[in-house]
């Protein structure tokens, strides 16, 4: 099994016995024949770490000696920075699980990319930061105070994203991607559906919790491609295995999706635009 651990410190540039448990336990599931790959922060290091075993590449903020910060503008660029690296860090190790141990000092914002990652998603706790934290984080509480829902519309404006209200609102659009709002999950899943009717279901395509649904793509092998889907073009980037959710929507789902890529695939968004039902869906790499 393939394990991805997600932590914020990891020896030997650790602080204490917390990080040498998260190591022992590292160590154990290798023993066991796991395969691991740990995500860790940059703690200790002058640059970041990147490949191998160890990648130490997250931003840690206001804990061990790292500055604490709270401007809008400098918190913005250590989550896009920590959101970047999680988005890369699944595509590349490929995980059949996530581990994770402590995000003491780290974007909280992470859970909920965590919450929409197809895979298992597994928490170790055995400090305090998910007690303490995660009320107290910097950028949490910036964008959960009442103050901010001003702030919050000015941002969607300047991003972009009421430029296409209009379009949305008529029901022309059913789905709108901007690059630039790809921030907090940018990475989109491309879903070829799977016919609920072979099991005996009458469940509906939303079943599938897919973010867009395409036919007459085989997405069989197509990592790297580039597919264009009406105004947006995307390059897949991995398979997408089916969650325990499909099994709880129809019995035998998830069985029926997990070979040949019916699970569907995920993509990053290389160039925004509008997605109307009935676009044309095309391979765009050739």
């Amino acid at each position: 099994m393939k394990i991805l651990v997600i932590t914020n410190l990891y020896p030997p540039h650790h602080a204490g016995t917390f990080d040498l448990r998260c190591e022992a336990v590292v160590n154990n599931l290798k023993l066991r024949g796991h395969q691991l790959h740990i995500l860790t922060s940059t703690h200790g290091m002058n640059q970041e770490q990147q490949g191998g075993e160890v990648e130490r590449r997250l931003l840690l903020n206001g804990t061990f000696d790292h500055p604490l910060v709270t401007s809008y503008n400098e918190l913005k660029g250590i989550e896009v920075q920590n959101h970047q690296v999680l988005r890369e860090t699944l595509v590349s190790a490929e995980p059949d699980i996530v581990l994770v141990f402590s995000l003491y000092g780290l974007s909280k914002s992470l859970l909920f990319a965590l919450r929409h990652v197809c895979v298992p998603v597994v928490f170790d706790v055995a400090d305090s930061w998910m007690t303490l934290e995660v009320a107290n984080d910097p950028w949490l509480r910036w964008w959960n105070h009442p103050a901010m829902n001003m702030a919050r519309k000015a941002g969607q404006f300047i991003s972009g994203a009421t430029k296409v209200d209009a379009a949305v609102r008529s029901g022309n659009a059913i789905a709108v991607f901007h690059a630039t709002d790809a921030a907090a999950d940018g990475v989109r899943k491309l879903d070829q559906a799977r016919k609920a009717w072979e099991l005996g279901s009458d469940a509906g395509p939303e079943t599938r919790r897919a973010n867009v649904l395409v036919s007459g793509i085989d997405l069989r092998a197509s990592r790297g491609r580039v597919l264009r889907i009406g105004g947006t073009r995307v390059r897949v980037a991995g398979e997408v295995k089916p969650c325990e959710r499909m099994e709880e929507a129809v019995p035998g789902l998830r069985a029926s999706m997990f070979p040949e890529w019916r699970g569907g695939a995920f993509a990053e968004i290389i160039e925004g635009g509008l997605v109307a039902v009935g676009d044309a869906v095309a391979w765009d790499d050739q």
